[in-house]
């Protein structure tokens, strides 16, 4: 019995030389069954780049103090509409009055980071406080690997896991306001910058083929002097590559200072987080060679028969690789080369 190659055509198919399944009573005298090789896994696809976030424009500026016919307050810059759950705070809103008010300070960004708002003016001399910078997204996790299975009808690839995405960069804090006077609204902030985009994550490898000279499943076979031979597995699949996520945007300037007026300049909005890189995806494993796979009852030897497998284990594939070693993905475990191996 010679069974052909398995196909190659990325999904990681076997090639098993004969299956038993569910029968007794099967006696093979002085039979050869040879398999073909397993097929290789195809790589992973790498993932897309994480989208930056949209540049702060005029209307994230703050807006510089006036004295001339004032109204009560004047709203500091407004940040862009929310993209990918990133957004900056609104800049802090300037009063007249010339004591403090907490709406002076800049509204924290989003993803909520409470502490980077600017803070408010409270002295007619000090500027707005400057918003603080968005924190960085964090790393998508990298993906799992798998190993392969024998059921009644074949073998299960062990294909690779995807990775997951990276988190969105928290949007820079809003500018603080300066402080007015009694005739004198102060000068508004800045709004925060929006943070960049988490990439996408790499998806996983997909798992080496198979090549079983006999697959008995819940059966009772007989071999007597027979010859049972494997030949290489497949490959598994490089994992795919995460990819790095979108650059976080500068925020808006405050409004400018009038020093004839002792008006001090509004704070300007913190800068957005660079989104976090996608995980790598893990690598498929290689394909096993085995003569003899079973489940159940091992068959029997009336005469001394032939086992042989592979001599050279298949690959595992690598695991995508973006960024520093520690955050790859695991490579795939390489294939067994086995004269029998038991399914449990």
């Amino acid at each position: 019995v010679d069974a052909q190659n398995a196909a190659e055509d990325g999904t990681g198919a076997s090639s098993f030389g004969m299956i038993v399944k569910g029968s007794k009573g099967v006696v093979l005298t002085r039979v050869e069954v040879h398999a073909g090789k397993g097929g290789g896994g195809a790589a992973g696809v790498s993932g897309a780049g994480g989208a930056n976030g949209d540049p702060s424009l005029t209307a994230q500026n703050g807006t510089v103090g006036t004295c001339t016919a004032p109204p009560a307050s004047q709203p500091g810059g407004v940040s862009i509409v929310k993209k990918c759950g990133s957004q900056g705070g609104n800049g802090g809103t300037a009063f007249t009055a010339v004591s403090y008010s907490s709406l002076q300070d800049g509204a924290p960004g989003f993803l909520v980071d409470p502490t980077n708002g600017g803070t408010g003016s409270h002295s007619a001399t000090d500027a707005g406080g400057v918003g603080q910078p968005g924190v960085p997204g964090g790393l998508g996790t990298v993906g799992a690997l798998a190993l392969g299975s024998f059921s009644s009808t074949g073998y299960a690839v062990g294909s690779g896991a995807d990775g997951t995405a990276g988190t969105p960069g928290k949007g820079g804090g809003g500018g603080g306001a300066s402080l007015g006077s009694a005739t004198c609204v102060g000068s508004s902030g800045g709004a925060g910058g929006m943070g960049g985009c988490g990439g996408d994550p790499g998806k996983g490898g997909v798992g080496g083929g198979a090549s079983i000279a006999l697959l008995s499943w819940s059966s009772v076979v007989t071999l007597d002097t027979c010859n049972l031979v494997a030949a290489a597995g497949g490959s598994g699949g490089d994992g795919g590559s995460g990819h790095s996520g979108g650059t976080g945007q500068a925020g808006g300037t405050g409004g400018p200072a009038l020093p004839a007026k002792s008006i001090a300049k509004g704070g300007g909005g913190g800068d957005g987080g660079d989104g976090g890189n996608g995980g790598n995806g893990a690598a498929g494993a290689g394909g096993p060679s085995i003569a003899l796979v079973y489940s159940g009852t091992h068959p029997f030897d009336s005469n001394p028969s032939v086992f042989a497998s592979a001599s050279i284990p298949a690959a595992g594939g690598n695991g995508g690789q973006l960024g520093a070693e520690p955050n790859w993905g695991p490579s795939g475990a390489p294939g067994a080369a086995l004269s029998e191996y038991e399914q449990k």
